[in-house]
């Protein structure tokens, strides 16, 4: 049976689950520097005695923190997300290289018993060879096979 059809359809996809889950890897890495730089905002540099006092006068710390925390909560919830998502196609990326493994042995199998099919083909042919040849020689001998 010609398995090479079968291959190169599981081949396809386990490239696609796989570039598919290289998107997902890349938006989850995006999301975690975002996440990072958002917290490296709140650093203490921006908490300065003279600093937070001007920024207490006008309301300003109350409300640059209410935006970290806002952003950074929203950033938390679009990586809760992808995670979820690299969950499931991770699995899916694991069944797609299953099938391609599977149907990689199916023909490493065929072509091994193709080979013994072969095998035992030249062996057959090898032994009627050396058969008949035993035969002329009896012959040519002046002696009857027995």
């Amino acid at each position: 049976m010609d398995f090479d059809p079968l291959w190169s359809v599981a081949q396809a996809q386990y490239e696609q689950e796989r570039r598919s889950f290289a998107q997902i890897l890349l938006e989850e890495r995006r999301l975690r520097a975002e996440v990072q730089r958002i917290s490296d905002l709140d650093t203490p540099l921006m908490q300065t005695p003279e600093t937070l006092g001007d920024m207490r006068a006008i309301g300003a710390d109350v409300l640059w923190r209410g935006w970290l925390s806002r952003s950074k909560s929203a950033i938390n919830q679009d990586l809760a997300r992808i995670l979820a998502r690299k969950t499931r196609h991770q699995d899916q990326v694991r069944r797609a290289f299953g099938k391609l493994k599977a149907i990689e042995k199916l023909i490493a199998d065929a072509k091994s018993e193709n080979t013994r099919h072969l095998t035992k083909q030249r062996m057959t042919a090898t032994m009627d060879q050396l058969a008949c040849s035993s035969l002329e020689i009896s012959n040519l001998d002046g002696q009857s096979p027995e």
